[in-house]
């Protein structure tokens, strides 16, 4: 009986290993050189399908400095006669809209692989090996930029929004996002380089990355490598560069770091949309994130701080190019008339903290003997939102001002009080900052810090 058993075993286990072999045997009925070919068919005509094309997020190489750290946008229409449209707007097409239409293709090696296979001005500019491309110097001799111009197609979906891509020899990652079918190349890149410029205008304008209840400063963010360090670090001695691209995407503009930024183990981000004047992070990993502009008092004064440390006589100009209440007006108009009628011409108003801490408000005017200022001297302490000037002391020349011209000592008189914050143009721009007095709304001036 048991001889029986084992044999009905023995019969059951070869049936079924029968029905597996038959199984494996229709499951690669093709070659892997037919499939390779096969699935190169499938991406190719998956590039195709997006008539508008797509935008490429893409990095030359891992490293953070020179043309090569950097990230560049290039614009890629993939068309049905095989040839590709691309354009860039940057530093290696002199901060001009390049276009150029070449052959590529899908191959096979390996797996799929997105080749540019003939030279395009845009995407070639980046492995041209030559250290001068289109009139300037962009890397060492023999490698340039360094960059790819082959790719592994690491991640295609059908119908998707996003194509991964991976160099094929500096093994960077390329994010490509799909754009709305009547997208025109150089009008997305304009838009996007108009929206990086309001957010970070220049390196002297900090931000703020906040994740959960850490804060980090954020510097040379239109360089598009900002340093990001601990709010109450140095930015030399704990330098960390994130490279990051901007795009738009269903109307909205998006940041997105080349890696994610790690806080910890558990909290990561690694972009950002911009929602309500902030930057929010959509990915983000156990804390929530965003991108802000950095408190207005601390702005104020750090920056005077800097200017008294590090140049001469620079500070914050106000009158007579600032914009300002129709109060504001009438007090300078009062000024200038005055000084006109005695033959000296108002220059301005302008507030400079001195090397030895003393914050002054200081009246220009230039007379027969040539430029001078008069200073009148001020206590001043600040908050995030607000500033509050007390008036303290002037001298001699400060007082005969105020008794002689009209419209002197009710200057004097009005920054005596306390100012609230306001940003002029977005909460990421604080070159020119607007004081509004926190009694009286309708009195109110801009200041623009000196480079």
């Amino acid at each position: 009986m048991k001889k029986i058993l084992l044999f009905s075993v023995l019969l059951a286990g070869a049936a079924l290993f029968a029905g597996c072999a038959g199984e494996e045997e229709n499951l690669f009925d093709k070659s892997a050189a037919e499939r390779l070919n096969e699935i190169s068919k499938t991406y190719t005509q998956r590039l195709e399908a997006s008539p508008g094309g797509w935008v490429m997020e893409y990095y030359p190489t891992n490293d953070t400095e020179g043309f090569g750290g950097q990230g560049y946008l290039l614009m890629a229409r993939f068309n049905p006669d095989h040839s590709v449209t691309m354009g860039m707007n940057n530093e290696l097409s002199l901060n001009q809209y390049l276009e150029d239409t070449t052959p590529w293709e899908v191959i096979t090696d390996n797996g799929p692989v997105l080749s540019f296979n003939s030279y395009n001005e845009c995407m070639h500019t980046f492995s041209d090996p030559e250290a001068y491309i289109r009139g300037i110097a962009v890397g060492d001799q023999g490698t340039g930029v360094g960059g790819d111009y082959e790719f592994v197609m690491v991640d295609v979906p059908e119908d998707g929004e996003f194509i991964m891509l991976k160099g094929k020899k500096r093994g960077t990652y390329t994010r490509m996002t799909r754009v709305p079918a009547d997208t025109k190349l150089d009008v997305y890149l304009t838009g996007v380089k108009v929206f990086q410029t309001m957010l970070f205008p220049s390196s002297f304008n900090p931000v703020v990355l906040n994740m959960g209840d850490k804060r980090f400063r954020m510097i040379q963010g239109n360089t598009g490598v900002p340093n990001i360090y601990k709010f109450d670090g140095d930015s030399i001695a704990d330098e960390s560069r994130h490279p990051f691209l901007m795009t738009i995407r269903n109307s909205d503009l998006y940041l997105r770091f080349r890696e994610p930024i790690e806080i910890g183990q558990d909290s990561t981000v690694q972009e950002f949309v911009l929602k309500e004047g902030n930057l929010v992070g959509v990915d983000a990993k156990g804390v929530e994130a965003s991108i802000t502009g950095f408190p207005k008092g601390l702005f104020f004064n750090e920056h005077l701080t800097y200017l008294s440390q590090y140049t001469s006589g620079k500070g914050a100009s106000v009158a007579p190019a600032a914009k300002m209440s129709d109060k504001m007006v009438d007090i300078f108009t009062r000024i200038t008339n005055s000084l006109k009628a005695r033959k000296v011409t108002f220059k301005g108003l302008k507030l400079v903290l001195d090397k030895d801490g003393v914050l002054t408000w200081r009246l220009q005017y230039r007379a027969s003997t040539g430029d001078a200022a008069t200073s009148y001297i001020y206590d001043w302490s600040t908050t995030d939102e607000d500033v509050t000037f007390t008036f303290k002391e002037t001298n001699a020349a400060g007082t005969q001002m105020m008794s002689l011209y009209d419209g002197v000592s009710d200057l004097v008189n009005a920054l005596g009080q306390k100012f609230n914050f306001r940003a002029s143009l977005t909460s990421f721009d604080l070159r020119t900052m607007r004081l509004v007095a926190a009694d009286d709304p309708d009195m109110w001036f801009e200041i623009t810090w000196e480079n």
